[in-house]
């Protein structure tokens, strides 16, 4: 892999932005160091992708790969030998020793009121104190002074002659100073008709919802290639047909033209899809 590399002229930095793998890793596999790499599913993947970079058969160079001499080590949970008490005596248990000290604090406290205070059980202590209201003193009436004036002067005081004389002038004057109001309805706004403006091309935004291996070709042309890394995301666009090859369908959600399309199959099954400019809304 590393002679195919050099005699296509392109260095580590290069392959390490094409293939979105680190260099690091990609320096291991040529090196043959391959306890380097993150675990044996990620170095095939890893493995794969950059032999497909380079042009080379990617199903031959991962036959290849070295598998572990030994499996992996499996922990065995450890058994507890007695059962563990249900969870409904338990909480029964601590719901009678709740009753049994609410029960003790009650007959406590009787006892101490009545023997000790000698006062019995007074349940009004409970209330906060009553509020006295100020009493407010009665005045005595005091005599209207017009009660000593003459009749004929208390008669002439309350003749209401004058204001039935004036109240027609005032009526009509108050009439006639009134100008009449017309209401006049609300014209309506008119709301301004908004245009779309129509967007060409494919546009893709794709989010990873667990670790999936992607191939993505704009107009024929490759873009993007490797795993994408689960809550990572990820945007591409093309002019016309937008290709994407995708290692676990169950694991992406795409974006088509800011039109959530979900997940496009079931967990580590892989599809081909393509996107068409003219067979989008």
């Amino acid at each position: 892999m590393r002679e195919a590399r050099e005699d296509r002229g392109i260095s580590l930095l290069e392959a390490e932005q094409a293939t979105r793998i680190r260099r690091v890793f990609l320096q291991a596999i040529e090196e043959d160091r391959f306890q380097d790499l993150p675990g044996e599913v990620y170095g095939r993947g890893f493995v794969r992708n950059y032999a497909r970079f380079l042009g080379l058969d990617p199903d031959v160079i991962v036959q290849q790969y070295p598998r572990p001499a030994s499996p992996e080590p499996v922990y065995v949970p450890v058994v507890l030998n007695e059962p563990l008490a249900p969870f409904a005596h338990r909480l029964t248990r601590w719901i009678l020793i709740l009753l049994v000290a609410a029960v003790l604090a009650a007959a406590g406290w009787y006892l101490y009121d009545t023997y000790w205070v000698g006062q019995g059980w007074r349940v009004q202590s409970f209330w906060p104190p009553a509020i006295s209201t100020p009493t407010v003193p009665v005045q005595e009436s005091v005599p209207d002074p017009t009660d000593d004036l003459p009749a004929s002067t208390a008669t002439t005081a309350v003749t209401p002659e004058p204001e039935a004389t004036q109240a027609p002038a005032e009526a009509e004057a108050q009439a006639t100073a009134t100008p009449t109001a017309t209401a006049t309805p609300p014209r309506p706004t008119p709301t301004p008709t908004v245009t779309p403006t129509p967007t060409g091309g494919v546009a893709i935004e794709a989010l990873a919802e667990a670790d999936t291996y992607l191939e993505v070709r704009a107009d024929g042309e490759l873009l993007w290639i490797g795993i994408l890394r689960t809550s990572e995301t990820a945007e591409w666009s093309a002019q016309e047909l937008m290709e994407l090859r995708i290692g676990n369908a169950g694991g992406l959600r795409l974006l088509v033209n800011g039109r959530d399309v979900g997940v496009l199959g079931e967990s580590g099954q892989v599809i081909n899809v393509e996107y068409r400019a003219d067979e989008l809304p």
